[in-house]
């Protein structure tokens, strides 16, 4: 999970805290959940080894247009540098992610 820091740097407090349910990805599951996105700074679904990053990718534009009011990530391994071990998709309130980038703005600027 460090190695997201350098894109998204308010995530590890969070991980570290064991504030981010990781799941296996299912669509059930994103469906439940969605209703409960304001109770988690984050949701990461591991995804099947054996999914591409095209489909991955692809994937997360279709939750998004599904989920409006979540924000969706996805990592591949194919990546490098900062991307995940295995491929996941990655949920987030949409709200909270806007906050949490001004505050961290503001802190950075302080």
């Amino acid at each position: 999970m460090k190695s997201i820091t350098e894109v998204c740097p308010f995530s590890l407090k969070h991980f570290d805290n064991g504030e981010i349910p990781i799941l296996h990805y299912s669509e059930p599951l994103v469906r439940e959940l969605y209703t409960e996105l304001d109770k988690y700074p984050a949701i990461l679904f591991k995804v099947h080894s054996t999914v591409c990053r095209h489909v991955l990718e692809s994937t997360a534009h279709e939750l998004a247009d599904e989920y409006p009011e979540a924000e969706w990530f996805w990592s591949h391994p194919d990546e490098g540098r900062n991307s995940t071990m295995v491929p996941v998709l990655i949920m987030q309130n949409r709200e909270h992610l806007a906050n949490a980038r001004k505050e961290f703005k503001l802190n950075r600027n302080a």
